[in-house]
């Protein structure tokens, strides 16, 4: 017979190291929205969520690909194009009226 006991098993996405559940349980605790920032190899990605019991609830969503639509024909993915899809998530959420974000980089 065994005295150990079984090995604890952690979240898959804790594993991976994609989520820190702890982060993110101040972050919605807070009841405030949150700006997703995303970087993916090709573009960047933002998104304003607010959390509900049914899931993760995307107010206003844009991406650096966007930029193209606005003339922008350099890089999607430096320094200046995240700049750039910054003022323009603002842009977008002033319209929507949220006027409140809390920075979530994952």
């Amino acid at each position: 017979m065994a005295n150990r006991k079984p090995r604890t098993v952690m979240y898959r996405r804790k594993r991976e190291s994609k989520t820190d559940y702890g982060k993110r349980l101040k972050l919605l605790l807070s009841r405030k929205p949150r700006l997703v920032v995303r970087f993916t190899n090709q573009r960047i990605i933002a998104q304003i969520v607010t959390f509900t019991a049914a899931g993760d609830k995307v107010h206003v969503a844009t991406d650096s690909s966007a930029l193209k639509k606005l003339g922008w024909s350099f890089s999607l993915k430096n320094i200046p194009a995240a700049y750039l899809t910054g003022m323009l998530i603002a842009k977008m959420a002033l319209k929507k009226d949220q006027k409140l974000a809390i920075l979530d980089t994952g």
